[in-house]
């Protein structure tokens, strides 16, 4: 289930599309060398996530389990309104 299900969500169109923005947000070497390191940090919880989920899917109960969902469609809208922003900004310079 890992492949079909999991990696086009993590590894997708606004993955790539975050990191390159964030990475040209910052300019110099040190600040691609901390998006990095961020990235690396995120793919190690993410492995502790992904390798105890049947542990973590066992003590969850559904209410638990709809409030997850919840929170991250709150994070992806967060993500996706500051990607509109940042390009509206962009196609419309004077408004910012």
């Amino acid at each position: 289930a890992f492949y079909p299900l999991t990696f086009p969500m993590l590894i997708g169109p606004g993955t790539i599309a975050t990191i390159i923005i964030y990475t040209g947000h910052g300019g110099s070497l040190s600040a691609t060398l901390e998006v990095g390191g961020i990235i690396a940090g995120i793919l190690l919880i993410l492995f502790g996530v992904l390798f105890f989920s049947s542990e973590i899917g066992r003590v969850m109960s559904e209410t638990m389990r709809t409030i997850t969902t919840r929170l991250m469609g709150m994070v992806l809208l967060a993500i996706s309104v500051g990607m509109v922003v940042e390009g509206l900004k962009a196609v419309f310079p004077g408004l910012s």
